[in-house]
């Protein structure tokens, strides 16, 4: 097995916020992304079909909804919720809020149920999320190293462009 193609390459960046600003976005990595995210889609029962068709790992079942719950079992990497059952989503917001997993319209992770399909999809095909930490930090995993120099700067570009437009509306 190449150790090139496992190594990531990820970058810190230290912000200058006011107290209590946190920096949020999403975007995809023109260089290639590192991985696709593990999807768990919370919606009502008429668009688990389209949800599983677009490429969703599971769905949130009431079981799944039980098993966050009782046994803090978080089995997935990002959480879409289409708005039709989000006050049933908020339920786990303790659980998820701390993981940074609970579905968002400012993230575009809580959509109307019929923009779920491209949702899901766009972010099987790379789009990641951002965040600053409380340190005023934003880590994010820029590609691999076998990517290439071109590709991890066309990466490191797109990401410092997409910082520099969501400091602004922070």
């Amino acid at each position: 097995s190449d150790p090139d193609r496992k190594t990531i390459i990820q970058i810190s960046a230290q912000l200058n916020l006011r107290k209590g600003q946190i920096i949020r976005g999403i975007r995809k990595c023109p260089g290639g992304a590192t991985n696709s995210p593990k999807i768990c889609v919370f919606t009502s029962t008429a668009f688990e079909k389209i949800a599983k068709a677009a490429g969703a790992d599971m769905i949130g079942t009431p079981e799944v909804y039980d098993d966050i719950i009782q046994n803090q079992n978080v089995p997935f990497d990002l959480a879409i919720a289409s708005m039709d059952v989000m006050m049933q989503v908020k339920g786990l917001g303790r659980y998820l809020g701390p993981l940074n997993l609970m579905p968002t319209p400012k993230i575009g992770t809580a959509v109307n149920p019929e923009n779920l399909e491209e949702t899901i999809k766009k972010f099987k095909s790379g789009y990641k999320e951002f965040r600053s930490n409380k340190n005023q930090k934003v880590n994010f995993a820029l590609g691999r190293i076998n990517f290439g120099k071109e590709n991890l700067i066309m990466n490191i570009d797109d990401f410092l462009r997409e910082l520099e437009n969501n400091k602004g509306t922070a």
